[in-house]
């Protein structure tokens, strides 16, 4: 079994995933078992459109002429009982992992991830690495909203 190295970039938890382990006080199935092999880690809040209260585009300025660029999404969910930025990282993470549905901004080639909290919610940054992978990022997570 692989190891989650996380980080804290800006008061965001970074995430380099090669494979997901369980947070502390999460009941498994097996002793062993990390999040990405339990049932709950098909949990995607982010893809119920009740959950998602809010989506923007995540641009930076960047250059010497300061010009703005796509850099992908940010998703901003409303609170939900029990959940935590940590438990909510980990679904990210193994999400990131598994590559899944393609209406999934998470399943886009490349990009990393982050969850935290946000005011009362939280809120997951996705950041890709191209300018097309930003716009496509950005499709799919304003196509959550419905």
């Amino acid at each position: 079994m692989g190891k989650v190295l996380t980080t804290t970039v800006g008061g965001f938890f970074l995430a380099t995933v090669a494979a997901c382990t369980a947070p502390q006080g999460v009941a498994t199935n097996e002793p062993a078992a990390g999040v990405c092999q339990s049932s709950q880690a098909t949990e995607t809040p982010w893809l119920d459109s009740s959950a998602v209260a809010e989506v923007k585009d995540w641009r930076v300025r960047e250059g010497k002429q300061m010009t703005w660029r796509q850099r992908g999404a940010r998703i901003y969910l409303a609170p939900q009982a029990g959940m935590t930025a940590g438990w909510l990282q980990e679904l990210v993470d193994c999400a990131v992992s598994r590559a899944g549905d393609a209406s999934d901004p998470l399943a886009v080639p490349g990009i990393k991830a982050r969850a935290a909290n946000a005011g009362d919610g939280f809120v997951i940054e996705i950041e890709a690495p191209t300018r097309q992978d930003a716009d496509e990022v950005l499709r799919r997570a304003q196509a959550l909203r419905g």
